[in-house]
């Protein structure tokens, strides 16, 4: 394979491995104030890691972690959309499961404050973007002098914690329709993006549906205006209509992760007055 190529996972279509690094421009304040995590550093803690800190662009379908495999990285995205996922092994191919989306408020990698160098989840990229990546080695290597990114990234794991729970009672309760309008708004919500590159089969493996049902719930909500669809397109035309049509679980999580933007602002706060 010659360098800078993507391939496909070989248990899932939908998925690439990652192989090179995108580099963007060299890091600057402005890529810190995008990441909510990374906006309240205290200027110590930013002198630490500001030489070690790298500005990428991600692309739909790439893989970042792999479940039980070391955490290289911290991602903290700015515009990109992450995927915690679960993957289950079939008899034909990996079949994957969306827990979770990781936006400008968080980080992946964060089992490494939690006691582990593993991760937890298979990470995917499911909105192309940018983001700043963190040699796990460095938050490691500098644990005792950085306290702040330490207590926000544990609490951080709390927030993604509270959306898996939620995540696993909207799959077992919630018909299909109201679990893809809640996945809609959640990707809006977190990243800010109205138009995703989603095939109806990317999305189906997204809401943990199959491809028909995918493609009859997208096709109903374009007939009803809520959303338009194009080759592996979808753009939401109506907040209000998605909003009537997802369940409750949005505003649960919503409600998770102000309460966590909150935490994180008093985090914020303790360590800019030591």
């Amino acid at each position: 394979m010659r360098a800078g190529q993507r391939s496909r996972h070989p248990g899932n279509p939908y998925c690439n491995r990652l192989h090179r690094s995108h580099t963007l421009s060299p890091m600057t304040g402005d890529h810190m104030r995008e990441n909510r995590i990374l906006a309240g550093l205290p200027s110590g803690e930013r002198r630490l890691f500001l030489p070690s800190l790298d500005p990428i662009r991600l692309y739909v379908g790439d893989v970042i972690d792999y479940a039980g495999q070391p955490v290289r990285y911290l991602y903290f995205p700015t515009s990109a959309g992450l995927s915690i996922v679960n993957q289950q092994a079939q008899p034909n191919e990996a079949q994957l499961l969306d827990v979770s989306v990781v936006g400008k408020e968080g980080c992946t990698g964060g089992s490494i404050v939690q006691g582990s160098d593993k991760s937890a989840s298979m990470v995917l990229v499911e909105i192309g973007g940018s983001a700043v990546r963190l040699p796990a080695s460095e938050v490691l290597g500098y644990r005792a002098q950085v306290p702040y990114l330490w207590q926000a990234v544990a609490r951080c794991n709390l927030l993604l914690y509270r959306h898996a729970v939620i995540s696993v009672g909207c799959t077992r309760f919630h018909p299909a329709e109201q679990r893809a309008a809640r996945w809609l708004r959640a990707h809006w919500h977190r990243t800010g993006v109205e138009s995703f590159p989603f095939s109806a089969a990317f999305f189906a493996a997204q809401v943990g549906i199959d491809e028909k049902t995918s493609t009859a719930i997208l096709q109903a909500f374009a007939a009803d205006g809520i959303v338009s669809l194009s080759l592996n397109n979808i753009t939401i035309l109506d907040h209000e209509k998605l909003a009537l049509t997802a369940c409750e679980c949005f505003e649960q999580a919503k409600a998770a992760t102000e309460e966590y933007l909150v935490d994180l602002d008093k985090i914020a706060n303790a360590h800019d007055q030591r």
